[in-house]
C-alpha cells in the first residue's frame, strides 16, 4: 500500500514538474523552432546525424572512426563515433542548452538523435565494427558537479545505445575522482594536463576482458575519452571505443 502511494506521488511530482516546465519553458524544436517538441516531426527526418567518421587524434578521415596505425601506437581508442560535427547550429544549442543551463528535459533531444542515427541504413555496420554486448559508460561528472547540474549529461545517450541494441549500460563503473577545471576553454596541451589522474575503475570485474563503449556529448580533442579509457584498459577492459553527439 504505502509503496502504490510513494510511486502515485512520484508520478504526481513528477508531472508537476513537466507541467512547469512547459509552462516557464516550452519545448521548442531546435531546428526551426515550432513549440511542441525538441524536434518536430518535420525537421527529424533531416536531422544531420550521417556521422563524423575521422580519426579521434589526428582526424583525418577514416572508416568508422577508426585510430589509423600511425596513432593506434599511443591512442587508446580503437574508434570514436560522433553523430555530428559540433558547428551544426541545432546540435551545438542541444548540448549547451543540455550542459549549461541545465535543461534536463532537452537531454532527452538526444534519444532522439540517436535513436535517429542508429535506425539510419548507412550506419548500420557501425556497432558491428565497434563490438557486440558492449558495456557502455557514460563519461563521469564529478559528484559535486553532477549535485550541481542535477544529472549526467551523457547518460540519456548511453542509454539511448542500449535501447538500439548496442549495449549495457553500466554507469557505476568509472568514478571521476578529482573536479577539474571545464576543458571548453583550455588549449589542447592544457585539456591533456587536465585530464590526468582524474579517473579511477570501482568495478574492474565488469569490464575485464570486455568491449567497452565510453559514451560523451562533445568530443574536441578525445583528452577526456583518452583519459578514462587509459584507466579502463588498466583495469583490464578489452577493446575500447568512444561515442559522442558531437565532434569538435
Amino acid at each position: 500500500m504505502l509503496g502504490r502511494l510513494a510511486a502515485g506521488a512520484g508520478r504526481v511530482g513528477s508531472s508537476i514538474v513537466s507541467w512547469c516546465a512547459d509552462v516557464l519553458a516550452p519545448r521548442v524544436c531546435l531546428s526551426c523552432g515550432v513549440e511542441g517538441a525538441w524536434w518536430c516531426v518535420s525537421c527529424v527526418a533531416q536531422l544531420p546525424v550521417s556521422g563524423s567518421f575521422v580519426c579521434g587524434r589526428c582526424e583525418r578521415p577514416s572508416p568508422a572512426g577508426r585510430t589509423c596505425a600511425t596513432c593506434a601506437r599511443d591512442f587508446p581508442l580503437q574508434h570514436v563515433i560522433s553523430i555530428a560535427p559540433y558547428a551544426v547550429a541545432s546540435v551545438q544549442q542541444m548540448v549547451q542548452m543540455v550542459k549549461y543551463m541545465p535543461a534536463h528535459d532537452v537531454a532527452q533531444a538526444y534519444a532522439i538523435l540517436v535513436a535517429e542515427f542508429c535506425a539510419r541504413p548507412a550506419n548500420a555496420a557501425l556497432r558491428a565494427a565497434v563490438g557486440h554486448d558492449l558495456i557502455l559508460i557514460p563519461i563521469p561528472l564529478h559528484w559535486s558537479r553532477e549535485l550541481e547540474r542535477g544529472f549526467n549529461q551523457s547518460a540519456p545517450i548511453a542509454a539511448a545505445l542500449a535501447d538500439a541494441g548496442w549495449g549495457t549500460v553500466h554507469d557505476e563503473v568509472l568514478v571521476r575522482v578529482r573536479r577539474s577545471a571545464p576543458q571548453a576553454m583550455l588549449t589542447r596541451a592544457a585539456r591533456l594536463e587536465n585530464m590526468t589522474d582524474v579517473f579511477t575503475v570501482q568495478r574492474p570485474d565488469a569490464v575485464r576482458g570486455r568491449a567497452v563503449l565510453l559514451v560523451d556529448d562533445v568530443c574536441t580533442t578525445g583528452a577526456t575519452m583518452s583519459s578514462a579509457a587509459r584507466t579502463l584498459r588498466r583495469a583490464g577492459a578489452g577493446t575500447i571505443s568512444g561515442f559522442a553527439i558531437a565532434r569538435g
